[in-house]
């Protein structure tokens, strides 16, 4: 309780724990310590300390810190959030929620969206092609890439959309346009870095043209866990992603009412910056 204090304490210094507070039960008042009240409340009543920082907890955020087991932090920095599992003295134990099966995004490297087979496929042109995104901890985005494998003279734009029900909603990000006239990998930066917090998102391409490009296969099992098909028996080998028709260059402010596409969709990467 070190990092407490009251104004209107002589001194205002800060509490230690030992403070004397009055309590009354049945007509009777007795004397407690603001210890044995905290860990009255923390105990009996279940309740627990929230914490927002720029890093993560560590064995000394324990029960002399006024934390207990269901106890949340919040680092600002990472967008993770931590539980609290055990919080004995010295050795308190710390669960991140939601992000253990991701070691974290790292500056200057690449990725792309969580797949297991890819192909490659044309495109049609004045398409938007739409893949989720499962981000697992905050990163900030420099750019955008699709790789193209046959190419044709023309244009391609991305996109960052957030997650509305299950299917693509606003608008977050949108790059600049890239050509598709070479067959290699097209790299499209945003007028500005973009920083998402945890949680699902879509990467958009749209095209002007018809190039083959590396795609998601249609039988990727993974994506299909992820984005659903019109039936169970199209559920084999149908969907990894969603598409509209939107005329070049301009990329919908929303996409709500996309269709479930049957084929591939193009792969998409981002560089973290």
């Amino acid at each position: 309780m070190a990092d407490t204090t009251i104004s209107g304490l002589d001194g205002a210094g800060a509490l230690d724990g030992t403070e004397a507070l009055p309590l009354v039960q049945s007509g009777a008042t007795r004397r407690g310590t603001i210890a044995a009240v905290k860990t009255y409340l923390t105990n009996a009543l279940g309740l627990t300390r929230a914490t927002t920082a720029t890093g993560d907890p560590s064995g000394a955020d324990d029960a002399s810190q006024g934390y207990g087991a269901g106890s949340r932090w919040l680092n600002m920095a990472s967008g993770v959030r931590w539980t609290c599992i055990d919080a004995s003295a010295g050795a308190a134990v710390w669960m991140p929620m939601g992000s253990i099966d991701h070691p974290g995004y790292i500056s200057g490297q690449a990725y792309t969206v969580a797949y297991s087979t890819n192909s490659s496929s044309a495109v049609v042109a004045d398409t938007a092609y739409a893949v989720r995104w499962n981000v697992k901890q905050r990163v900030t985005i420099a750019s955008l890439g699709v790789r193209i494998d046959t190419a044709t003279a023309g244009n391609v734009k991305m996109a960052i959309y957030a997650n509305d029900a299950g299917v693509p909603g606003g608008k977050i990000a949108e790059t600049v346009a890239g050509s598709t006239g070479s067959a290699a990998t097209v790299s499209l930066g945003f007028g500005a870095n973009v920083t998402l917090s945890p949680g699902i998102y879509w990467i958009v391409s749209l095209f002007d043209a018809a190039p083959k490009m590396t795609s998601v296969a249609n039988s990727d099992r993974l994506m299909m866990e992820q984005c659903g098909a019109p039936s169970l028996s199209s559920a084999y080998g149908y969907s990894t992603g969603r598409s509209v028709g939107a005329a070049y260059p301009a990329l919908p402010s929303s996409l709500a009412d996309t269709a479930v596409t049957k084929g591939a969709s193009p792969l998409p990467s981002f560089m973290v910056a």
